[in-house]
């Protein structure tokens, strides 16, 4: 199953601290890896520079799928919402 909510935000703008408090409710499902970056291109993850130029599309592509992204949420599959920051 997919997540059905993301936390998203600009660094130091208290998106963990909502994501603790979110994590005490036991109806919702949140994923236990804190910033997973699954959807950043892997050549960037850790770096503080800015990439100029395209993605490689089809390189990304061969490496994601959308059942594996969902394979990270099988644990929650009861939980009334999924999500992950």
């Amino acid at each position: 199953m997919a997540p059905n909510f993301l936390i998203v935000g600009e660094r130091r703008s208290g998106t963990t601290t909502l994501a603790h408090w979110v994590r005490n409710y036991p109806d919702i499902y949140l994923h236990p890896t804190i910033d997973m970056g699954y959807f950043v291109d892997d050549e960037l993850v850790g770096s503080r520079t800015y990439k100029v130029g395209k993605v490689d599309q089809a390189k990304w592509y061969s490496s994601h799928s959308k059942s594996e992204y969902e394979s990270f949420f099988e644990e929650g599959i009861s939980a009334d919402a999924i999500g992950e920051k």
